[in-house]
């Protein structure tokens, strides 16, 4: 499950909004306005490809069939990831 990288960057660019449910960014941001981005744009897949597999190590552990509070939401996913 590749999470960010080259191609999440051109994936983002899609019509495909369904995986937008929250409002920490808005989808114009990560659809649009980040592909300009040259922070964005200089961050190669091998700098990156660690980071997708932490990610989806936490996310593959989060208990997304259940209704997580906030603050478990914070203590099992945020705060690890930031």
């Amino acid at each position: 499950m590749e999470l960010v990288g080259q191609a999440h960057r051109r994936d983002s660019q899609s019509d495909d909004r369904s995986c937008f449910q929250g409002s920490l960014f808005t989808s114009d941001f990560l659809t649009q306005s980040i592909v300009r981005n040259a922070e964005w744009n200089s961050v190669s897949d091998e700098e990156i490809d660690p980071l997708a597999a932490d990610l989806a190590d936490l996310f593959s552990t989060f208990p997304t069939g259940q209704t997580p509070n906030e603050t478990r939401t914070e203590d099992d996913l945020i705060w690890p990831i930031l």
